[in-house]
């Protein structure tokens, strides 16, 4: 009877990256990911209102303005989110850190948790 190798398989587990940075692009992404929407509805927003980010040239003025806004107020969502929930949106994410910049009033601001 041959001997069976009994060695367990190992399974690399991803890599936890140092920090991550929510932007426009990756804000569209998860916006387009069903588990990312159950957790944090708020999401929806971007596509309800048509605001996924485009790869073409051009567009501008108003219509730019709008996507722009939607996007500032899902950031803002974000930045107010509590303890735990930001914990479980790094873990989602396999981020040590996260920083969002985001627009209040006139001024540009950043939070990194």
């Amino acid at each position: 009877m041959p001997i069976q190798n009994k060695t367990p398989t190992v399974v690399p587990v991803a890599a936890i990256r140092r920090q991550v940075y929510i932007e426009d692009g990756g804000i569209a992404e998860m916006a387009g990911n069903s588990k990312f929407i159950a957790e944090f509805p708020f999401l929806s927003q971007i596509n309800s209102a048509g605001a996924q980010r485009r790869s073409c040239c051009g567009g501008g003025g108003e219509a730019a303005q709008a996507k722009s806004e939607v996007f500032n107020t899902v950031k803002l969502q974000f930045t107010g989110l509590s303890d735990d929930r930001k914990r479980l949106l790094k873990k989602m994410l396999n981020a040590e850190q996260v920083t969002i910049k985001y627009r209040s009033g006139n001024r540009q601001l950043q939070l990194t948790f």
